[in-house]
Order: structure tokens, then sequence, then C-alpha cells
């Protein structure tokens, strides 16, 4: 869930058959996919973050106006496995945008505001 521009929220539970199943770290996976499908292309970039507990949440450090998924799954000698994905997310502008990017260029042009 979207926090705010800099943050995202995530929570988990992961069945205990499951991590019985793989050897390796619980780990938390976060994409950047602004703009693209994940499933057909590459992440523009992602990051790991070690997850201490089988139930838990967090909250993640993410940059404005992107889109993100995260996965939760296990990291084993550095290959991932992915247990669940996130739906996507979009982080609203970090800045209130100035008078020339909010007001339509016709006000501009002296046209009376109004219908």
């Amino acid at each position: 869930m979207t926090v705010d521009p800099n943050r995202l929220f995530a929570f988990w539970e992961v069945r205990k058959e499951l991590l019985n199943i793989f050897e390796g770290v619980l780990n938390l996976r976060v994409y950047d996919v602004t703009g693209i499908d994940l499933d057909v292309t590459d992440a523009h970039s992602f990051y790991d973050s070690t997850v201490p507990e089988r139930i838990g949440k967090a909250y993640l450090a993410v940059s404005p106006s992107k889109e993100y998924i995260a996965d939760i799954g296990i990291l084993y000698s550095g290959i991932f496995i992915g247990i669940a994905r996130s739906p996507r997310v979009h982080t609203p502008v970090a800045y209130v945008p100035g008078e020339e990017e909010f007001l339509p260029k016709y006000l501009d042009a002296g046209t009376p505001a109004g219908y």
C-alpha cells in the first residue's frame, strides 16, 4: 500500500509448510515497474530486504512518481524463488505543481476563466 511519495507499506504471511520446502532466507523483493509489464519485460531496478519472520509487516523506501510490485520469496545462493506477488502500486508526486504546470495554457493567453 502507498503511504506517501517515498514509502510503501507491506504485510505478509507465509505458511510454515512452504518454508520447509525451500532452503534459504525469507526475502522481500521490491521492483520498479514504472510503465512496463513485469511479465514481459525486466524491471527497471529492484532491491531486496531480508524478512525476519514468516508473518510480518514493513515500511519500504521508494521514489516518488513510480510504480512498484513486491514479491515475497526465498533467497538461496543468489537465486530468488518467488512465493507471492503484490498488486501494482503507484507513488504520488513529491511536490505541489506550480501555476505554470497546473493551469491550462489557454488560460494564460488571456481567455477568461470558466466556461
